[in-house]
């Protein structure tokens, strides 16, 4: 055991080391970020709506599921004593469909709004 201490010993483990060029001054020296318009909010904005009404549907129809799936359990499902606990979740998943469809309709005013002023 101690021979093959005193044979490895002597091997040194250079893998910390890069074969490039030190960064340049101009690479390091801090720049500012340029300061972005104060306009509309960012929930406000189109973008912002069509990423959120893919996640409302998809919680709304899980929490839906998961409701239905509970209540379809009967008597085996952990929560069958306490079914107010299935009652608000599928309440919660109807609230975010229908938050889905008011978004939807916002963006398709909003997208109908900006083609008739020009504005893209």
């Amino acid at each position: 055991m101690e021979a093959e201490a005193q044979a490895i010993a002597h091997v040194v483990e250079d893998d910390d080391t890069l074969n490039l060029p030190a960064p340049s001054p101009e690479m390091l020296a801090h720049r500012p970020r340029p300061p972005q318009a104060r306009g509309e909010l960012i929930s406000r904005t189109v973008g912002f709506k069509q990423t959120l009404i893919p996640i409302l549907l998809t919680m709304g129809v899980l929490l839906a599921g998961i409701a239905a799936w509970s209540f379809a359990l009967g008597e085996e499902s952990p929560v069958a004593a306490e079914s107010w606990i299935t009652v608000a979740v599928l309440a919660i998943g109807a609230v975010m469909l229908v938050l889905a469809v008011i978004t939807m309709l916002q963006v398709r005013s909003q997208l109908n709004r900006m083609a008739t002023s020009g504005v893209r």
